[in-house]
């Protein structure tokens, strides 16, 4: 494919990158085009390693490389080269770029110093993932804390995405909401939604007009290489603490639009007693914390009983 003219033409509706069936690849005059959302240090290694004799130039470009101290940023630096700059989230909304962001980190006190004691007991013995998946299960059935969510989503106003992990989580969210919050229009998306669907539910959520929009979806269909520009608000349901997911996540409302201004982050985080707040939901917040001071993104702590 060779390029013959570029013509700037106003256009107010989504634009498109070329799509090739079950590549993603493309070329334009000798130019190879990739996304390469999630992939591993090691694929990178692999692909770039046998393009030493073929392609002059590689340039790599992501808003969320691995961290400096890992191994995975020096294999990719050895296929890549060194970084060459690194533009700060300030520095994109200065510039007009991306919209202003608040994150309200909002700290649950469940209230239940019994079932705290319980999952002190199961660390202490060695058994973390145990300790973490009980932790999971307490908050999936909390109704209190559905009602909290609930009371989040009713004061969002404009167009508004929940983040889940959990199928079964989010399909309980989706559900209360929609029967009990009758101003808005809900929509759900997880892994078995089609890709047709998803992109009518996208186009959706782009209209600002008439009833607030909700879009509850899964991590791993809408925190990563989407775009709707109209998500004013997001809301994490669960529990993360990769650095790529939650990033990408909060991007995901940075996208510049004519009637936002700031975009609003609920970061909720769990804890079961007043006490010492170690456990590993909290912990989970502590590592997200990092991620916000490094990047410089304003936060503010509120605390609650449920």
């Amino acid at each position: 494919m060779k390029i013959k003219k570029i013509k700037k033409i106003e256009h107010s509706d989504n634009v498109y990158n070329l799509r090739i069936e079950d590549n993603h690849n493309y070329f334009v005059n000798n130019l190879c085009v990739s996304n390469c959302h999630q992939a591993k240090a090691k694929s990178y290694l692999k692909i770039l390693g046998q393009t030493f004799g073929h392609a002059y130039s590689r340039f790599g470009v992501s808003g969320t490389t691995p961290s400096e101290e890992t191994c995975e940023i020096l294999t990719i630096q050895s296929v890549l080269g060194p970084k060459i700059t690194e533009v700060s989230a300030n520095e994109l909304k200065e510039k007009g770029i991306i919209t202003p962001m608040d994150i309200k980190v909002v700290i649950m006190n469940h209230n239940d110093s019994e079932f705290a004691e319980r999952i002190n007991i199961i660390k202490k013995s060695g058994n973390g993932k145990d300790a973490f998946d009980l932790e999971k299960d307490y908050i999936h059935i909390s109704e209190r804390r559905l009602d909290f969510i609930k009371k989040i989503v009713d004061k969002c106003d404009s167009n508004t995405l929940l983040l889940f992990h959990t199928i079964e989580y989010g399909q309980s969210i989706f559900n209360k909401l929609q029967k009990e919050c009758v101003d808005k229009e809900f929509y759900y998306i997880d892994g078995e939604i089609s890709g047709k669907k998803r992109e009518i539910i996208k186009k959706d959520m782009e209209n600002t007009d008439g009833k607030t929009k909700v879009l509850c979806a899964s991590f791993g269909t809408l925190s990563t290489g989407v775009s709707i520009n109209a998500i004013f608000n997001v809301i994490f349901a669960d529990s993360f603490k990769s650095e790529q997911i939650i990033i990408q996540s909060i991007g995901r409302a940075l996208r510049l639009h004519d009637d936002k201004k700031k975009a609003n982050i609920f970061d909720l985080v769990d804890v079961f007693s007043s006490g010492e707040m170690s456990n590993i939901l909290f912990r989970h917040f502590k590592e997200r914390e990092k991620f916000y001071i490094k990047r410089g993104y304003p936060y503010k702590i509120t605390k609650i009983n449920l």
